[in-house]
């Protein structure tokens, strides 16, 4: 079975952003925690991006 190139990495960034956005949930009215969270989360979300193309 051929395996993916930057599989590892991708998974490991996928279950950071599902961390961040449980800890979203959590944050509840704190909005400079969620603004950080959020900004982390789309750090992430553009990496796996350029890990896709």
């Amino acid at each position: 079975m051929p395996t993916v190139p930057h599989q590892n990495e991708r998974v490991e960034l996928a279950i950071k952003i599902l961390e961040c956005r449980q800890k979203l949930r959590r944050v509840g009215w704190d909005l400079e925690q969620a603004e950080r969270l959020r900004a982390e989360m789309d750090r992430l979300e553009r990496k796996l991006r350029e890990i896709d193309e």
